[in-house]
């Protein structure tokens, strides 16, 4: 509702804030000993609406609405649908995983949304090809660092508390340096899963090769 009222920082802010509570609610399910299969297809629904949908539809707006209804709509749908896919195969693997297979859709979300601020400073065609990258990537076989195995102390808690008041400050401040600065994490994670994926590929074709 707020990218289809013209304000896309707020509702770029709000899937970040989602971000950190979907981390916080595993969390503390798993602390409470209170997973279970009914809770885990939850999550999944709730993750395809707000990090599959809602980006999607906030850079249609900011976007893709510019273009010819096809590819505008075209592109739009097709993030969510591959997010689906992605937390589908997930909901299938049996166990902790030390990896996520795909790029996981809460950071490809997030890096979506963001793709709106960068509008006036990037081609369109290029914000299309990084949604479709994103896109493939979540339903692409590159091993992605897991972070599900971690437990924050008390102290770090109360830091990312902290941190979040700072980014909703800082979001009505200095909003362009913001965002650029949300950007940067996001992107890191999923060079660096492609970047080690690439690696092994070659490694093993020169091992194969000899």
């Amino acid at each position: 509702m707020l990218a289809f009222n013209n304000n896309a920082g707020m509702a770029t802010l709000l899937v970040f804030v989602a971000i950190i509570l979907d981390g916080a609610d595993g969390w503390a399910a798993r602390k409470l000993h209170a997973q279970s299969e009914f809770g885990k297809v939850l999550d999944s629904l709730s993750d395809i609406i707000t990090f599959g949908a809602a980006p999607a539809y906030i850079l249609y707006e900011a976007v893709f609405h510019e273009l010819s209804p096809a590819l505008g709509w075209g592109i739009t749908i097709l993030f969510p649908v591959c997010g689906a896919l992605r937390l589908a195969r997930f909901n299938v693997q049996n166990g902790m995983k030390r990896y996520f297979v795909g790029l996981p859709i809460p950071a490809a979300g997030g890096m979506l949304a963001l793709l709106s601020f960068f509008k006036n400073d990037v081609p369109v065609i290029v914000l299309f090809a990084v949604s479709l990258l994103l896109a493939l990537l979540m339903v692409s076989s590159i091993r992605y660092p897991s972070v599900t195995n971690f437990s924050p102390s008390r102290r770090t808690i109360w830091f990312v508390l902290t941190l979040m008041l700072i980014l909703a400050g800082g979001a009505f401040l200095f909003e362009k340096q913001l965002y650029e600065l949300l950007f940067a994490p996001l992107f890191m994670y999923a060079a660096y899963g492609s970047m080690i994926y690439w690696v092994r590929l070659v490694s093993n074709n020169k091992e194969q090769g000899e």
